[in-house]
């Protein structure tokens, strides 16, 4: 349930000639270096006028590389379509023009022209909120449009409210990370902006009980509702205060729409929901009469029409697309949706009267990468874009001594997503690393690339995010088949699963974990490449180490930790000769985010554990040497990044005991990345030559659109 939802990778090819070689594939990027800048000033900076002179200097310098420059004339379109230009039009048309050989660019210039010639509206009014440095992840704006509520993660998971007029932030809530606090989450405004309705559940493993509650902006808060089993969250308060419109998830991972009265009383179910990963999203009319909701299959949502009474239920958007995120205007004559019908997302709007559509969905503007609607408010309605840096680096480093030779640099893969998660094939003749799309949900795919230089080979994931701090690819033993563990949110199937990719055939295979509330965040595979262990991490029971057959299912605990109930783990990784695994292990002890603070290894066959390291410094995601002998870990995680895993520095440790020793990687960090920014998923190549990281920066802006609803459909 937490926030719903480039810099990197590459090849340090050194003239001592320790870097990764792509050989060839590296001499053509050339071009290709070049869009992907374009696209990371377009898509991370929102910058589309300096966009434009980029991808421009492509089609001059670089004539010869069709493919690159098709993919930069329909760039241009699409940003000046974004900006309100008519240059769009004639952006495209070239497209069609010098590119007729480029069928997925024509196709997609062919249907940006038919809408634009339909005279869809750009250009409207936007109004962007300053941030506070001490705000993390938006929810809803005030009704008046002049405060943000949101997640705050310093030093507990708290509800803050940051006031956009006086630039001040104030924790509404003040948990901290001790087994006996709470977490807050999903916060909604009341409409007269006073109070702010959430979910609130407990940090204690094995509590289970969710708590809806009602606070004012003092931190005063009040039971509403709290279910007998699964979870509840808010999606809406309804415009007469008297109820609050909430998806309830049962224990069997079904969705229900419902109300939960305000001044009390109990709560009444309004529907069941077909859903994916996520649940429904609803909005009420601005009347009262009427709920318009998501429903069906992450991917391809439609929306539902049901009476307050719950009698009268109808779909009122069926597409193909993903149809998604209804909110009714503040007249109650339209309602505005989220939809990729056109190939892209975009701001789509369609006119209601008494609960039923009034002619065709009509698109309202294109929305960049990232953005998500929040709510109505009296200036216009808000919206949030995460910006996200997600790329790897390679960076030279002699084997002998560990001294680091050069700057990273990054992989040569032209891609616009977000590039992270980057590993060695045993063999050290492949990488494979993952390329995912900004929006929910994602496509995401694992690119696997000849180390020597070729062409990259790109599978499609069943699953619609990923996180490199949450999800980790392993190799198998013989370099035949890639896997990573995923949670229920994720698949269709609504269940922790291990995801397996055999490279030659290209399929996936599924393998289910044990329904119990156990969160399962990294794999790897043993030396049989018929089995894997993985992490039982945070636990209500039995937290530890878990060896499992593919094949059968049979599971068998390699290892339990002494006496400690409420214990996590990031990271799990085979030592070269498969006999140790390397883990991180943070006991919660304490009122503060004690996250990263052991490295263990582990004898496989005897379950001798030895500790490497224990200390303050945040350290984590160890990786071994090729020689066994040391571990490249994450080092100096701060407070503001723990949930992300996202780490200031990388340092290595002896295996055999000894000091952390810092390596300064020569990175500096835009302008515009956030606050949150750090290293993730480092790696050590089988030569012993290279190490790769990712580099992630997280940042989240606020903004407004006035006059969405265009003139000429009022």
């Amino acid at each position: 349930m937490k926030s719903r939802h480039k810099h990197i990778l590459a090849s340090c090819f050194l003239a001592l000639g320790l870097a990764l070689n792509f050989g060839s594939l590296y001499s053509q990027q050339t071009a290709g270096e070049l869009f992907e800048k374009a696209l990371y000033v377009e898509e991370a900076q929102g910058d589309l006028e300096k966009a434009i002179e980029l991808y421009q200097q492509i089609l001059k310098k670089f004539s010869e590389n069709r493919e690159v420059c098709a993919k930069a004339q329909l760039k241009i379109g699409q940003c000046y379509e974004k900006l309100g230009n008519k240059e769009a039009v004639r952006a495209y048309e070239l497209v069609l023009k010098n590119f007729a050989d480029r069928p997925d660019e024509v196709a997609v210039a062919r249907e940006r022209l038919a809408v634009l010639k339909q005279g869809v509206p750009s250009g409207r009014s936007v109004l962007s909120f300053p941030q506070g440095v001490a705000f993390r992840e938006a929810f809803s704006v005030s009704p008046d449009g002049t405060k943000i509520v949101g997640i705050n993660y310093d030093t507990g998971d708290n509800i803050v409210v940051y006031d956009t007029v006086t630039n001040r932030t104030d924790l509404v809530t003040h948990f901290d990370f001790s087994e006996e606090s709470f977490w807050a989450d999903v916060p909604v405004w009341s409409p007269d902006g006073k109070e702010i309705v959430y979910e609130q559940y407990p940090n204690k493993s094995g509590s289970e009980r969710v708590e809806l509650r009602i606070t004012d902006l003092e931190g005063k808060s009040r039971l509403l509702f709290s279910p007998e089993e699964g979870e509840v969250w808010p999606v809406e308060w309804l415009p007469k205060r008297d109820a609050i419109l909430c998806v309830w998830m049962h224990k069997d991972k079904s969705f229900a729409l419902g109300l939960a009265p305000v001044g009390g009383g109990s709560f009444r179910t309004l529907c069941p929901v077909k859903g994916g990963p996520g649940g429904p999203w609803g909005s009420s009319s601005p009347d009262e009469r009427y709920i318009a909701f998501t429903e069906g299959q992450t991917g391809s949502r439609d929306i539902r029409v049901i009476s307050i009474d719950g009698e009268r239920s109808k779909i009122l958007v069926d597409h193909p697309a993903n149809d998604q995120h209804p909110l009714w205007s503040p007249d109650g004559k339209y309602i505005v949706f989220k939809s990729n019908r056109q190939g892209s997302n975009g701001l789509w709007g369609l006119a209601v009267k008494d609960g039923q559509a009034e002619g065709e969905p009509f698109l309202i503007e294109e929305m960049l990468p990232g953005t998500d609607m929040l709510n109505w408010t009296s200036q216009g309605l808000a919206f949030s874009k995460a910006n996200e840096i997600s790329d790897i680096f390679v960076q030279a480093i002699d084997p002998e001594t560990n001294a680091l030779l050069g700057k990273p640099q990054l992989i040569p893969y032209l891609s616009p997503g977000k590039n992270s998660s980057l590993r060695w094939s045993p063999d050290g003749k492949y990488v494979a690393f993952v390329s995912a799309t900004y929006e929910y949900p994602a496509q995401v795919r694992i690119v696997v690339m000849p180390s020597e230089g070729g062409k990259p080979r790109e599978f499609l994931a069943p699953m619609y995010i990923w996180d490199p701090s949450m999800h980790t690819l392993a190799w198998d033993p013989v370099g035949r088949s890639l896997g990573f563990a995923t949670f229920a949110f994720n698949t269709d199937n609504r269940q922790d699963c291990i995801l397996i990719l055999d490279i030659s055939s290209g399929e996936w295979k599924t393998s289910l974990l044990p329904d119990i509330p156990y969160t399962y965040a990294h794999i790897e595979w043993s030396l049989d490449p018929r089995s894997v262990y993985y992490t039982n991490h945070w636990a209500v029971t039995d937290t530890g180490i878990i060896e499992r057959s593919l094949e059968t299912g049979k599971e068998r605990y390699i290892y339990r930790p002494d006496q400690i109930k409420n214990c996590g783990f990031s990271s799990l990784r085979s030592s070269p000769d498969h006999k140790r695994l390397v883990f991180h292990q943070e006991n919660r002890e304490g009122p503060g985010p004690t996250t990263f603070r052991q490295i263990l290894t582990l004898e496989v066959e005897t379950g001798e554990v030895r500790k490497v390291y224990s200390g303050t410094d945040g350290v984590g995601e160890p990786v071994w040497s090729p020689d066994g002998k040391n571990l490249l870990v994450l080092s100096g995680i701060e407070a503001a990044t723990w949930q992300q895993g996202m780490a200031r520095e990388l340092g290595i440790i002896p295996v055999a005991g000894g000091p952390l020793k810092k390596l300064k990687i020569d990175i500096t960090w835009p302008s515009e990345a956030g606050f949150k920014h750090g290293f993730v998923s480092p790696d050590w190549s089988p030569d012993g030559k290279q190490i790769a990281f990712t580099a992630r920066s997280l940042k989240e802006e606020v903004f407004l659109m006035k006059d969405v609803i265009p003139k000429d459909r009022r």
